[in-house]
C-alpha cells in the first residue's frame, strides 16, 4: 500500500459504520508500524489505520462498464453484464449463471491483468 491508493474499509467496526460503508479513501502515508499492526494514514481519517483492514480499490476495477471481459481468479471468464461504481458491485456473465461480485470480497490482480482482460483475485 502506497500514498495515492484508493483503498475501501473492510472486515472491521469501522467499516459497518454508516459514513464508511462503500466510501473510497485515498492513502496519504507509506505504511508504519503502530502496536504490532501496520498502518497508514487516511486523507479525512484523524488516526493511522491498520492495512489489513483495508482493499485496494483499483482504477480498472472501479470502472467496469457493460461488455467488459473480465477472468476470475479461480479460471473462470466472463462479460461484465452491469456495475455499480458507486455501491463497488458488478454482475459478470459467467455462461450458465450470473454472479455479482462485491468490491469488498474481491480485488484486482494488476499483475496477472492485461490491459483487455483484468483478473479478479478473490480474497
Amino acid at each position: 500500500m502506497k500514498p495515492g491508493d484508493q483503498v475501501i474499509m473492510h472486515s472491521c467496526f469501522e467499516a459497518l459504520k454508516k459514513q464508511n460503508k462503500d466510501k473510497v479513501w485515498t492513502v496519504n502515508s507509506k505504511p508504519w508500524e503502530s502496536h504490532g499492526s501496520e498502518v497508514v494514514m487516511l486523507d479525512g481519517y484523524k488516526d493511522g489505520f491498520a492495512t489489513k483492514f483495508l482493499r485496494v480499490v483499483s482504477t480498472a476495477s472501479a470502472n467496469f462498464k457493460r461488455g467488459d471481459l473480465v477472468r476470475l481468479d479461480n479460471g473462470a471468464s466472463g462479460i461484465v453484464e452491469r456495475a455499480s461504481k458507486k455501491h463497488f458491485w458488478a454482475d459478470i456473465n459467467l455462461g450458465q449463471q450470473t454472479k455479482r461480485i462485491s468490491w469488498d470480497s474481491l480485488t484486482l490482480d494488476t499483475n496477472l491483468q492485461g490491459a483487455a482482460n483484468p483478473v479478479l483475485a478473490t480474497s
